[in-house]
């Protein structure tokens, strides 16, 4: 008798994609109400045993990556990779150093990467969390190839045979360079390179925004200030976007040894609302909060003073080392970006998404071949 686990191929289902993300998005609140903290995890288990969320984050390196993580892993229905004791938690750190993976994510083997993964997730839990920073330069190649991935024995085992994708962005605003020590390192070197950087990573979260909005996965954007100063807000809408993660807590310290490990060299010290309470945001960065406490901008466009090593004192606007074409280009993205940050995400009806046959996530069905 042949005892071996049957082969599962993809197809994608509109029908199964709408059900999954109203049940998962818009869990009905006399249902919800009726569970504790902790509990939701349990129900969105209940409800689909088969089911879980991939949570990939689109956060450039040392722009604030770590800092969402944690409040991500404040949710006890979160699975991370931090069992794996590797640096910062992050996937391709796993990756490269068991299975040989470099950090273009186009040459990856997905089920490879997903085996890899379940060795140290807690598949227990409804929402796994997959954090590369490399990630939101091959996010059309990490889409397309988990697409057609086919889910490893050691996730059959345990009974998940479908996966949602969801995607959180975030982004900084220009004038928190200050909150970043490798910022203020190479805008002592390099002025014109590191702005010129941040260009580039703005316009590729632009592009890659676009491309998941075309093929009906828009992501959630989040602007870094408002995860430090506006948290209400940044609070309801990951919980909206992500219900199964239950409630959030920004003032939850993450606890070497039991969330974090040794080999993972966690770089936040303490909660994330604690360090916004020790940075107040026109003092450190320039940055003003709205009068209502939503939302807020750069002020003067981030009129800063540093010291450079080759031209010494600099105070002024960390544009004036970009060309006008240049200006003009980061002024689109950013402004982009902004946007994207106000909007609330929110599921239509049922009926006019059938109706429109747009599916706002991408559900993987994995069945029998």
């Amino acid at each position: 008798m042949n005892s071996r686990l049957p082969v599962y191929t993809i197809t994608l289902s509109l029908q199964m994609t709408v059900e999954a993300v109203l049940w998962g998005r818009n869990i009905p609140a006399t249902e919800a109400s009726q569970h504790g903290e902790g509990s939701i995890g349990r129900w969105c288990l209940e409800r689909t045993p088969w089911h879980r969320t991939l949570l990939l984050s689109l956060v450039p390196a040392y722009h604030g990556s770590t800092a969402l993580e944690s409040v991500f892993m404040s949710s006890s229905n979160l699975a991370t990779l931090c069992t794996a004791d590797m640096w910062q938690c992050e996937g391709n750190k796993i990756l490269a150093a068991e299975v040989g993976f470099s950090n273009n994510m186009s040459t990856w083997n997905f089920s490879t990467m997903l085996d890899v993964y379940s060795k140290y997730w807690d598949l227990d839990r409804p929402v796994l969390l997959e954090k590369s920073p490399n990630q939101l330069l091959h996010v059309k190649a990490m889409r397309e190839g988990l697409l057609r991935v086919q889910m490893p024995l050691r996730m059959q085992h345990h009974g998940v045979r479908a996966l949602t994708l969801k995607y959180v962005m975030m982004w900084r605003p220009l004038c928190l360079w200050t909150l970043s020590t490798k910022s203020i390192a190479s805008l002592t070197k390099t002025p014109r390179a590191w702005i010129l950087r941040e260009l580039e990573l703005y316009e590729t979260m632009v592009e890659a925004h676009r491309y998941l909005s075309s093929v009906g996965q828009e992501p959630l954007v989040i602007n870094f200030a408002d995860l430090l100063w506006n948290p209400r807000a940044t609070k309801a809408r990951i919980e909206s976007f992500v219900p199964c993660l239950g409630d959030l807590d920004f003032e939850k310290e993450i606890e070497l040894g039991k969330t974090v490990f040794l080999g993972n060299h966690w770089k936040l010290s303490g909660a994330v609302h604690s360090f916004a309470r020790e940075h107040d945001p026109k003092s450190c960065c320039g940055y003003l909060m709205n009068p209502n406490g939503t939302g807020g901008a750069c002020s003067g466009a981030s009129v800063m003073e540093f010291q450079t090593e080759r031209d010494g004192i600099f105070r002024g606007n960390v544009l004036a080392f970009l060309h006008q074409d240049e200006k003009e280009r980061i002024g689109k993205a950013l402004n982009f970006l902004q946007v994207q940050s106000d909007s609330v995400v929110a599921l239509d009806e049922a009926d006019d998404l059938l109706e429109a046959q747009i599916p706002v996530a991408i559900l993987l069905i994995l069945r029998p071949s």
